[in-house]
């Protein structure tokens, strides 16, 4: 709300304002559309002067965090969006265990149909591998799909021994592929898991007694050295497109790092990650990753403690709306801007219509 009253107090505060934006709640007439939002500026916020307010569309985003199967409708006049699908993170192996792989990750642009419904799927990071269960391999990440395309889970981390593959898994293969488990005399025959092409990166080699990271979609898993397991695979940043908000700090699909002999009185140097988590230089169970990350689990040190679970994937749309074709200001203007000098309290509100004849209205400032 605009008054004479708070142009005087903000004058009292600072004689100049470059840009103040004042954003309203939508409230859709079609509920397919977004509401406009009122941006008001003045190079001087003082009693008396004028001030400009400009009527935009937002660009919208629609966010998917919730896992399992939903649908999204394409509003009228929409196209072409762009995407991100994040799948499910794996989780660490158990013992020396290896890191897990990031979950693949797409993104891009795509054209799509108005009016026509869309199916979306969030699938699940991999569920830890409890210390209880001894020695063997993490769990791989649920799958996460938009317009036709899936985004494969990340492969669970190897463990001390390997008498299965992970479920879901042929070759500890994943979006980003795991790191490879070790023994205290060597590292052990399942090696390094295989990236699904264009979704992520390889998981890290492993040397005795430490174990190699998993892969990212920002960077292969790091190979263990002695003294050092193996990192954690970089994540995809794409906080420019979608926010720093997204994943971890921007980032998604970061791998876990890998595990090492505690037990046996060997030591690691920290590694880095990129999964939202710190990994554990003693004998104690791995943090989970964060949902709706995509980022892959630690692996597990000896002995006997739980791995690190993978975080949950996501789905983002984003769009440009039609351009505002019409404006009913709450004064009876019709133009996209309109220049005001209240006196006493006054309210604004604007009604944009778009090309696709899509109106809704702001809430008044």
């Amino acid at each position: 709300m605009i008054t004479k009253k708070n142009l005087m107090l903000k004058n009292k505060t600072s004689a100049y304002l470059s840009l103040l934006i004042l954003l309203a709640l939508a409230r859709p007439i079609n509920a397919q559309c977004p509401s406009p939002i009122i941006v008001a500026s003045s190079n001087s916020i003082c009693a008396g002067n004028s001030v400009t307010l400009t009527s935009v569309f937002p660009q919208p985003v629609v966010t998917f965090t919730s896992l399992g199967a939903t649908t999204w409708t394409a509003p009228s006049g929409v196209t072409t969006v762009t995407f991100l699908i994040v799948a499910g993170g794996g989780s660490g192996g158990v013992d020396n265990g290896g890191g897990a792989g990031g979950g693949g990750v797409l993104t891009g642009t795509t054209s799509v149909t108005p009016a026509q419904t869309y199916n979306i799927n969030v699938g699940a990071g991999g569920a830890a591998r409890p210390g209880s269960s001894d020695h063997g391999p993490g769990n791989n990440g649920g799958n996460s799909s938009a317009f036709g395309l899936t985004a494969i889970g990340g492969s669970g981390g190897t463990g001390w021994v390997n008498p299965g593959l992970p479920p879901g898994s042929a070759s500890y293969t994943g979006g980003s592929g795991a790191g490879q488990s070790a023994e205290t005399g060597g590292v052990h025959n399942v090696g390094a898991g295989a990236p699904i092409s264009g979704q992520g990166f390889a998981g890290g080699t492993a040397v005795a007694a430490y174990a190699g990271g998993g892969g990212g979609k920002g960077g292969p898993g790091g190979n263990a050295s002695s003294g050092n397991v193996g990192a954690g695979g970089d994540g995809l940043y794409v906080g420019a497109t979608f926010g720093n908000s997204i994943g971890v700090n921007g980032y998604v699909a970061g791998g876990g790092a890998g595990g090492f002999d505690h037990a046996n009185n060997y030591s690691s140097t920290l590694p880095f990650t990129r999964n939202g988590t710190v990994k554990k230089l003693n004998q104690t169970a791995e943090d989970p990753c964060p949902n709706n990350t995509g980022a892959g689990g630690n692996g597990s040190n000896h002995n006997n403690v739980t791995s690190g679970a993978g975080g949950s994937g996501i789905v983002i749309i984003k769009y440009n709306v039609p351009s505002a074709a019409s404006y009913t200001w709450s004064t009876g203007a019709n133009t996209s801007s309109i220049v005001v000098s209240p006196s006493v309290t006054t309210t604004y509100s604007v009604v944009s219509t778009n090309t696709a004849a899509c109106s809704a209205t702001s809430a008044p400032i």
